[in-house]
C-alpha cells in the first residue's frame, strides 16, 4: 500500500481540482498516453503520489522521452529521496520537487558545525533521527530561554534560532498539543537537492 503520504496527496489534489477538468487530470497512465496530457509552450506539473520505487521507476523510465518536448516540473513524495535504483538523470530531466517536513542534507553548510561536532563527539555520522532531535531541541531551548515557564503557551509566536529549518507551531484545538507547519520544498537541480522552506 502506498504512504500516509501519497494518500493524503491524492485526497487534497481532488479537493482542489474539482471538475475543473482543464487543469486538474486524474488518469492511470498507460504506456503511450503519458504526451496526451501535456501541453507545449507552459509549464506541466505532474504529481506521481506513489511510494513503491519500482512502480516510480517504471514511470519515470517511460515518462522521460516527453522532458525534452515540454517544460515539466515532476512532484513525488518524500520516500523518493532514499531510492537507489532511479537514474539522477531523470530527476533533472524532469526538474524534481518534493514537499517534506523534514530533510537532512550533509552537503548544506548550515549543517557543517552540527556533523563536525556529533563526529567527534560520537564517533559516527549522524542520521536523520540524531538531526531532527538536534533541531527541536535547538529551537525549544531557545524558546524556553525567551519564554520561561510560559513557553507552552508562547509557541506559536516566532523564536530567533540557528536551526537551519524554520518551525512554525499551532495548536489543533486549544486542549491539544502544538503542530510544526513549515514545510521544506526540495528540488533536484544540477544534480543536487536545493532545500527551500515554503
Amino acid at each position: 500500500a502506498d504512504s500516509l503520504t501519497s494518500l493524503a496527496y491524492t485526497r487534497r489534489l481532488k479537493e482542489i481540482a474539482g471538475n475543473d477538468t482543464d487543469h486538474y487530470h486524474f488518469t492511470k497512465l498507460k504506456y503511450g498516453s503519458y504526451g496526451n496530457y501535456l501541453r507545449k509552450g507552459q509549464k506541466n506539473v505532474v504529481i506521481f503520489p506513489c511510494s513503491k520505487e519500482i512502480t516510480v521507476k517504471d514511470f519515470l523510465t517511460k515518462f522521460n522521452k516527453h522532458s525534452k518536448d515540454y517544460d515539466i516540473s515532476l512532484v513525488g513524495t518524500e520516500e523518493w529521496l532514499d531510492f537507489s535504483i532511479i537514474e539522477a538523470d531523470y530527476y533533472e530531466n524532469l526538474n524534481l520537487h518534493v514537499p517534506t517536513v523534514n530533510f537532512f542534507s550533509v552537503t548544506d553548510t548550515a549543517n557543517y558545525k552540527f556533523i563536525a561536532a556529533y563526529q567527534a563527539n560520537l564517533k559516527a555520522d549522524p542520521t536523520l533521527y540524531s538531526y531532527k532531535g538536534y533541531q527541536v531541541a535547538c529551537y525549544m531551548m531557545n524558546a524556553l530561554f525567551r519564554y520561561g515557564e510560559y513557553t507552552g503557551d508562547c509557541l506559536h509566536r516566532p523564536v530567533q534560532c540557528n536551526c537551519p529549518v524554520p518551525f512554525s507551531f499551532y495548536r489543533t484545538a486549544p486542549n491539544n498539543g502544538v503542530e510544526n507547519r513549515v514545510i521544506q520544498l526540495i528540488v533536484f537541480e544540477n544534480y543536487r537537492y536545493r532545500v527551500t522552506p515554503y
